[in-house]
């Protein structure tokens, strides 16, 4: 009943869901975790998460390879993944957005975002080069300087690959380069605020 409020409520996202071919099954997990995941941005306040600016380590499941994360603004952050599958003769460069969610602390979240997929496929592979959208759902925890990561990443190949839906999930250990801190724009822009600086204010003052 509460996937058929949120498809009643976003009817884009029913439309899309319907368009994307894969098999009924996985379509209706994947759009499930795809509705959630909006549903608690859009009904969540904003609160301090994401306890690092900058890390970078290693990403092991169904594919392995590197991954770093740079915090952008806020709780949004941009992942950057370079991987080779462990089940296809293939390497991905994955780029994605990243919102980040606290739970209990901000050392610990719940993390989702998108983003895009360009890959490379070796000798042995009798298939095009893939090129598509991916998600991605996890949980994070952070250390000390230990980023410690698991995630459901699915990906969907726009063209090329050697299925239209990849399931993947893996693990993600990262070493923070750049423990939190504001950026100078972060900064200035808390000032404004203390001041009370802003077009509005001064009117309001009149």
């Amino acid at each position: 009943m509460y996937l058929i409020y949120m498809f009643a409520k976003h009817p884009a996202l029913a439309f899309f869901a319907a368009a994307i071919p894969i098999e009924r099954p996985v379509k209706f997990y994947f759009c499930s975790i795809v509705l959630l995941c909006l549903h608690w941005h859009l009904g969540s306040p904003v609160l301090h998460a994401q306890s690092y600016n900058t890390a970078a380590g290693f990403r092991l499941g169904t594919d392995w390879g590197l991954s770093v994360r740079q915090r952008l603004v806020q709780n949004i952050s941009s992942e950057f993944l370079l991987q080779s599958s462990l089940q296809r003769d293939e390497t991905q460069l994955t780029i994605m957005g990243v919102f980040h969610k606290p739970l209990i602390t901000r050392r610990l979240n719940f993390y989702y975002g998108a983003g895009i997929h360009k890959g490379w496929v070796g000798e042995e592979g009798n298939y095009e080069d893939p090129f598509g959208l991916d998600f991605m759902a996890g949980l994070e925890f952070t250390i000390f300087r230990l980023n410690l990561t698991y995630d459901f990443k699915p990906a969907l190949n726009l063209t090329g690959g050697e299925k239209t839906f990849y399931m993947q999930t893996g693990i993600s250990l990262r070493y923070v380069m750049w423990k939190r801190d504001k950026y100078p724009w972060e900064q200035n822009r808390r000032k404004r605020n203390r001041r009370g600086g802003g077009l509005f204010d001064f009117l309001k003052k009149k």
